[in-house]
């Protein structure tokens, strides 16, 4: 349960021992759960209330993105702010 008391989504939640719990399989689904709740848009204060962490530092050891997410994030930020550009310059002329 997360601190709220909310119910854990399913497969969502991490070893209160990381690296200690014996079973790295079952650990790794649960990183990958976390991954994918990021990368689908989820928010990581959400995530902090869903695993009951006291504290965002805490649930950001947790949290990772793919590198395959960053790359397409980052082309999608500099191509918004290229088009905001190309619309300032077009408009001042």
């Amino acid at each position: 349960m997360g601190s709220n008391g909310a119910s854990l989504p399913v497969g969502v939640g991490v070893s209160s021992n990381p690296g200690r719990s014996g079973d790295a399989g079952s650990d790794a689904l649960k990183l990958n759960n976390l991954q994918n709740w990021l990368e689908s848009g989820g928010s990581l204060q959400a995530l902090q209330e869903i695993l009951g962490h006291g504290s965002i530092r805490m649930t950001q050891r947790y949290a990772r993105l793919s590198d395959e997410h960053v790359l397409l994030e980052a082309r999608r930020v500099w191509s918004d702010q290229e088009l905001s550009v190309a619309g300032v310059v077009a408009s001042s002329l």
